[in-house]
């Protein structure tokens, strides 16, 4: 049976009042602050404009729906269950429930010939529709199902155990005005506005949000309101040497790795950071990639480069290696566990 529930209901008209808000908003009055408070106000700012200009609706909730389940199913099955609780008129209950059935075999016989049509196409769709139909494409392993409810408190504290274990104490810096640092940084180029812009505007309206909880979709629609005062947070940071505190929280999100986890190590970390501290992210990163000189035999964490690139690399030089009268050819593989986790910085 369908349920009713009340859900916050964020329709496209609210990323248009949210820009007009933002537009008309005064910003250097709004942030006149220190780094860590600017911050701060801007994503409480958003958030309050969020929740101002949104509106509570219900919902119906249909579980486990099928490909084939469309909206004017979903629409009759709601009018059988409405007429199943009316007891005295059973005709009426029988004339949907019949029509239901019917939509439902029509848009099954539907999906099947589509199916089938697509996967005698070529192998790669007879592979996907095979993955689709044997749900080999879905992961089955959830925390929920392996682990007891009363067993949840225990392990989210193992698995804060678990993932600090690397962390070492660093002293915090003190704030002062927005002065954090003792080096000369008046040489160093600000962040123009149509950086900060395009790296607002690259954000997937769909992407997750962090502990702040300012949608990456709102980000993505105001990048033009959002730019300006973004832009001066970004150049205080850059200037000042310090990243806002709220910025460096994140949410862990553990994923098991396997169907049947048996040890931490089975649980994979994922970290939600805000969304404002990845656009942050990717100007440094645009002005870090420009000033670096990477190996040309590097081929992580570079644009255009994948492991079928190395492993293409190595390939070629081993056979051009083994035309070589009496040669022979020794690959080592190595794998750090926890590398990144295990590299302190210097304090």
């Amino acid at each position: 049976m369908p349920l009713r529930k009340a859900l916050l209901v964020r329709v496209q008209f609210v990323c248009h009042t949210c820009q007009a808000t933002f537009h008309t908003t005064d910003w250097a009055t709004l942030m006149n602050g220190g780094i860590d408070e600017s911050a701060d106000i801007l994503s409480n700012y958003i958030n309050f404009t969020i929740e101002t200009n949104s509106a509570s609706k219900e919902v119906w909730l249909n579980h486990n729906n099928k490909p084939w389940l469309t909206k004017d199913i979903k629409n009759e099955i709601k009018q059988r269950w409405l007429a199943k609780s009316q007891v005295n008129d059973k005709d009426h209950y029988k004339a949907i429930n019949k029509s239901v059935n019917d939509l439902i075999a029509s848009a099954k016989a539907e999906y099947k010939a589509k199916t089938l049509d697509k996967m005698s196409s070529n192998i790669k769709s007879a592979w996907d529709g095979i993955k689709s139909m044997s749900h080999l494409n879905k992961r089955t392993a959830e925390i929920s199902s392996t682990v007891s409810r009363k067993e949840l408190p225990t392990l989210a504290d193992d698995l804060n155990k678990f993932y600090l274990r690397f962390e070492h104490p660093r002293p915090t810096p003190t704030p002062v005005g927005d002065s954090y640092i003792e080096d000369d940084v008046s040489g160093l180029p600000l962040f123009s506005i149509n950086e900060v812009y395009a790296a607002l505007k690259r954000c997937k309206p769909r992407k997750a949000s962090g502990p702040d909880g300012v949608p990456a979709k709102i980000i993505n629609a105001c990048a033009y309101e959002l730019a300006e005062p973004l832009q001066q947070i970004f150049n205080r940071c850059l200037q000042a040497g310090y990243i806002p505190t709220s910025w460096k929280h994140a949410e862990l999100i553990p994923v098991p790795k396997k169907p049947q986890p048996s040890c931490l190590n089975d649980y994979r970390p994922i970290a939600l950071t805000p969304i404002i501290m990845k656009c942050f992210e990717h100007v440094i990163k645009r002005r870090l990639t420009d000033m670096l000189k990477l190996d040309e035999y590097q081929y992580a964490y570079k644009k255009g480069r994948s492991t079928k690139d190395a492993c293409l690399a190595m390939d070629y030089t081993v056979r051009k290696h083994l035309e070589k009268p009496n040669s022979y050819a020794r690959v080592l593989f190595i794998d750090f566990s926890s590398a990144f986790n295990t590299i302190l910085p210097p304090s």
